[in-house]
């Protein structure tokens, strides 16, 4: 299955990079939960990252600094998601 994503760094205008109702997602995202997807630290938040692998549906989720920075070791998704559907 093919899955389209974006990942949009804090300070940066989300409309600029992703279809409307993705950027609008993005933008609904709560800034209230530091929960990081990958690692699930508090840590501060530093990208939104949202996704759409189903028809209607938007999910978003918030990646640390330290998470989006390159790496060879995998991850585990285990974090925070909230998932928007499309009108």
């Amino acid at each position: 299955m093919m899955v389209d994503f974006w990942i949009v760094r804090k300070g940066e205008d989300a409309r600029k990079v992703a279809p409307k109702e993705v950027a609008d997602a993005i933008a609904n995202h709560p800034d209230s939960n530091l929960k990081c997807l990958l690692c699930r630290e508090d840590h501060e938040s530093a990208a939104v990252m949202a996704w759409r692998a189903r028809d209607a549906v938007i999910c978003t989720a918030e990646i640390c600094a330290h998470c989006a920075e390159p790496s060879d070791v995998p991850r585990i998704f285990s974090g925070w998601v909230r998932c928007h559907p499309v009108n």
